[in-house]
């Protein structure tokens, strides 16, 4: 998601919902004020899949501080959902399947006050039988076999329930442990199988005694033909150029690149982004993403996190010499030399325990990263609270891109604000939400634009 301040007002003019297989951003939401405004009510929908994922479209660049809240309801009660957000749409699917048989609202509040609401019920799953609805196989040789529902994990872990080729997994000797699952429950993943295919056509058995989360079997045995050519490509897999990419995994930072080939595993001891290891690593095809957890410290005792965005869009991505992360026909990939981060995503945060004023009037308000000195802020894009409430007034307002700083001069001839300056211990502070603080553009030519939270915040006098 390119976070990139847009100053035309959201106004929602089409409406698309469909299938997407996006997921990133948690969202949290205990409670939604009704402002007065009347929902404008979208069609109904029926026999909605239990982990269906709707899309919301927009005729204009969708950005967080247009959109106040994304909620589904069931029974008056919000559910936790995911949310990930593009240049023009916003997808939301639940953290767990929807119940069969259910009634849900979807409600969407933009902050102009526009509110939407679709109410849609599940389809009924209860006395139905579960169906295969595709077979995927990769080149390390996991079988992923994707049901219609979620399947349970008690029932489809049994390896004398599946064949290949008419040999029972329970005589390969698979285990428990050598099974996965995702998706929701609704993919059952076989790993580790490839020196029991054959070059060409293989029949994968499934017993009927294999059950969904709601007890119901397949109708009948099932089996199902996939077709396998190995690889015989030993060349090691690169970086692909201009794929570093460093953005937001809810408050942990992760990085990701693509390379030329697909990979197999990555073991994320062998890289660092500006001189820190990650925590933990995933992959996805010729994706792998690093992650760097929010509250994680290095040697130094020092926030992983705040190493990497105090060095910016100049952050590093490095490997070791001899890098173990293979690609999927197991060949380890190429060394990485030193790479600046090509897109950054990473927006400027507040540090607020660096925040301060001074008795002579002046507020410094402290950035996590540098922000650029050209962003076009202007003195009411802050609002200053003093004494009984009332509003002080900002004469100037500068940027340190050095120091990460914004810092506001108020107007000390004006007496309320000399008053409040010399008679309190602290200042509030409110940032306007069309305020333009930018981070530093990065290699594509985009900037991360600071997303204010619309709220105050105190500010010590020193």
């Amino acid at each position: 998601m390119k976070i990139i301040k847009n100053r035309v007002y959201l106004f929602l003019c089409a409406f698309l919902l469909c299938f997407c297989s996006l997921t990133n951003v948690k969202v949290q939401a205990s409670s939604t004020a009704d402002n007065g405004n009347k929902f404008v009510q979208l069609p109904s929908q029926s026999d909605v899949s239990l982990n269906k994922k709707w899309t919301i479209n927009f005729n204009s660049q969708a950005t967080t501080d247009k959109i106040e809240a994304v909620v589904i309801q069931k029974d008056s009660q919000f559910i936790p959902v995911t949310v990930d957000m593009s240049d023009k749409s916003i997808t939301v699917q639940p953290v767990n399947p929807y119940s069969e048989n259910s009634q849900y609202t979807l409600k969407l509040f933009l902050s102009n006050g526009k509110k939407y609401s679709l109410s849609f019920t599940t389809e009924k799953i209860s006395g139905t039988n579960p169906k295969v609805s595709s077979v995927q196989l990769d080149t390390m040789g996991n079988i992923y076999v994707n049901f219609d529902r979620p399947m349970s994990q008690q029932s489809a872990f049994v390896s004398s329930k599946w064949e290949i080729n008419g040999r029972s997994l329970s005589d390969m000797g698979f285990k428990e442990s050598d099974f996965g699952i995702k998706n929701n429950n609704m993919t059952i993943i076989l790993n580790n199988l490839k020196s029991y295919f054959t070059t060409g056509t293989n029949v994968l058995y499934i017993d009927s005694s294999v059950v969904d989360t709601y007890g119901n079997g397949l109708e009948k045995d099932t089996r199902l033909s996939f077709e396998y050519a190995p690889n015989t490509d030993n060349t090691k897999a690169s970086m692909q150029n201009n794929s570093f990419k460093l953005s937001y995994f809810g408050n942990d930072i992760k990085a990701e690149f693509q390379f030329d080939k697909e990979l197999g595993q990555v073991n994320y001891s062998d890289f660092t982004v500006a001189g820190e290891q990650p925590d933990y690593a995933e992959f996805s095809g010729k994706t792998a993403s690093l992650i760097f957890k929010a509250d994680s410290k290095d040697s130094n005792g020092l926030n992983k996190v705040d190493v990497i965005k105090a060095q910016g869009v100049n952050a590093l991505l490095s490997s070791i010499q001899s890098p173990t992360t293979q690609d999927s026909n197991g060949v380890t990939i190429n060394y990485i030399a030193p790479v600046k981060v090509y897109q950054y995503l990473l927006a400027p945060k507040i540090v607020s325990d660096k925040c301060y004023a001074t008795r002579s009037g002046s507020i410094v308000i402290k950035f996590d990263e540098n922000i650029d000195s050209n962003s076009p802020i202007k003195t009411d894009d802050f609002f200053i609270t003093g004494d009984y409430g009332l509003s002080l007034k900002v004469s100037k307002a500068e940027i340190n891109s050095n120091t990460n700083e914004i810092t506001l001069t108020c107007d000390m001839n004006d007496s309320d604000t000399a008053q409040s300056f010399a008679s309190n211990t602290s200042i509030d502070l409110r940032i306007a939400s069309a305020a333009d603080i930018r981070g530093i553009k990065d290699q594509s030519g985009n900037y991360a634009s600071y997303v204010s939270p619309n709220i105050k915040m105190s500010v010590t006098i020193k």
